[in-house]
């Protein structure tokens, strides 16, 4: 997937090996804006970190990402709680279970 960094306040363009988040001219973030087709679901990683998504970030050619096994952190349900909010489910994302504890 080609792609390059697009400022999105003045619209201007920056290389894709640029180490910047804002554009020098006004100071506003770039963002990563894709040519071609998008990444079919078949062709998404059968993984359970964000590393999956890889064939659809923008990513230079021949980079790879190091991952500690962050991410798919469980959801536990909470009807305790729920109760006590009045509400009728409620769910709770544990992050704590992320190798950095974070």
């Amino acid at each position: 997937m080609n792609w390059s960094l697009v400022c999105s306040g003045c619209g201007a363009r920056e290389a894709q090996h640029a180490p910047v988040g804002l554009c020098p001219a006004c100071h506003q973030p770039f963002l990563a804006e894709f040519s071609g087709p998008a990444p079919r679901r078949e062709d998404l990683r059968p993984r359970w970190d964000m590393w999956r998504y890889a064939p659809a970030l923008p990513l230079l050619d021949g980079e790879t990402p190091v991952s500690l096994g962050e991410g798919g952190t469980p959801l536990t349900e909470a009807p305790g709680l729920a109760r006590e909010l009045g509400v009728r489910r409620l769910w709770i994302k544990d992050e704590a279970v992320n190798p950095t504890a974070s």
